[in-house]
């Protein structure tokens, strides 16, 4: 099993709790089969690269969300999560794209607090899958 771990580094900077959870699955199954951009990704790699391989290998797909992941802005006010360049909309798209393909299962996690994001806070591609969240924290 391949695991990938997409997050907001702006929310995680708050607490490192997926530095946290890393760390746990890591332990269990094993930091070669754990992935984290900052844990995995080398200076001088090509990150976007990286990200895509990882991404087109994982089984499991964790999506950290936290109580600003869907209403992130730019200083302009537009919302990250609906600029096509956004990672993080890049990651999760890819990530429900593969799970269609019954190649990867995509699992929203709530941390610090967060809520499940309303439908309208969502591009309009975002489908949850089964509507299951797992709330940590």
């Amino acid at each position: 099993m391949k695991i990938f771990i997409s997050y907001r580094r702006a929310e995680d900077d708050k607490t490192y709790i997926v530095g946290t959870i890393h760390e746990r699955l890591a332990d269990v199954f094993g930091s070669d089969n754990v992935f984290r951009d900052t844990y995995d990704i080398r200076g001088g790699d090509e990150w976007r690269s990286v990200l895509e391989n990882a991404l087109n290998e994982c089984t499991v797909m964790l999506v950290m969300i936290g109580p600003d992941w869907a209403n992130l802005a730019y200083p302009n006010g537009d919302k990250r999560l609906f600029d096509p360049k956004d990672v993080t909309r890049w990651e999760v798209e890819t990530g429900l794209s593969r799970s269609e393909q019954k190649k990867t299962t995509v699992i929203p996690v709530l941390i610090m607090s967060a809520g499940i994001p309303k439908t309208e806070e969502l591009p309009l591609f975002y489908v949850i899958p089964c509507g299951t969240y797992y709330s940590l924290l």
